[in-house]
């Protein structure tokens, strides 16, 4: 069991990067049940939650009011209800990442640890952020 914190500005920088706390996160975009279902919310947990109202920069369509779920590699999912009408739209924000695997010299070269042969370094080409995992193989 973890505990879940709410959180703020300060500690997703990487999410709420120099933003208002009524914007959007970066990379905001609706998915649909499908992706949610298949989507890091039922396999990791989040490190953060928050309850975010945000509105359009341009106020061209209505307020937003969503839970986001943010997890440690700066992205997250959210959701919004709504009461009457019976419906849950799902959301995701940050990185979409796409992921190269690094060598383990490459590794090693920037100061990354690698483990060997069943352990795996990868460094997303968007945002640069690196994920690892040994595959037991």
């Amino acid at each position: 069991m973890h505990k879940l914190i709410y959180a703020s500005k300060e500690e997703c920088p990487d999410i709420t990067r120099d933003i208002h706390p009524n914007d959007f996160p970066v990379g905001w975009r609706e998915i649909t049940v499908g992706e949610f279902a298949r989507s890091d919310f039922f396999t990791y947990s989040p490190i953060y939650m928050e309850y975010r109202q945000m509105y359009p920069k341009d106020r061209s369509t209505k307020m937003t009011a969503a839970k986001l779920f943010h997890f440690s590699d700066g992205t997250g999912i959210a959701m919004e209800h709504d009461y009457w009408g019976e419906n849950v739209v799902y959301y995701k924000f940050g990185c979409d990442h796409s992921y190269d695997e690094l060598s383990s010299r490459e590794s090693l070269d920037r100061g990354i640890k690698h483990f060997g042969m069943c352990f795996h370094v990868y460094e997303c080409s968007k945002c640069s952020h690196v994920m690892s995992q040994d595959s037991s193989d």
